[in-house]
């Protein structure tokens, strides 16, 4: 895991890009937002303290539909895919139990 800080407006994810990792808020928030192709922009979620984005794309291996920045100064941890799949891989009933968290 990767504690990164994204300052106001710095872009946490990419539109069009693959992610690579799962990405959580551990402080401020994050503004998910589509950009039409005419520049106009609409808010998709905001996301919070203890949310996560990025997992579509993990899991599809697809490109971002969205892009994500900071709203204001923020902390995520980053948790690169691998990770992921080796702690799932060791205790079983790993989703289960994230499931009923959330």
């Amino acid at each position: 895991m990767v504690e990164k800080i994204l300052r106001k407006g710095e872009v946490a994810r990419h539109l069009g890009a693959i992610q690579g990792a799962l990405f959580v808020v551990h402080d401020g928030w994050l503004i998910e937002r589509i950009i039409h192709h005419d520049g106009e922009e609409l808010i998709v979620s905001i996301l919070g303290r203890g949310e996560a984005g990025g997992l579509p794309e993990m899991v599809l291996a697809t490109a971002a539909e969205r892009e994500t920045m900071a709203g204001t100064d923020s902390v995520v941890i980053s948790v690169p895919w691998r990770a992921i799949l080796e702690i799932s891989s060791q205790w079983p009933g790993y989703w289960r139990r994230i499931s009923e968290e959330l």
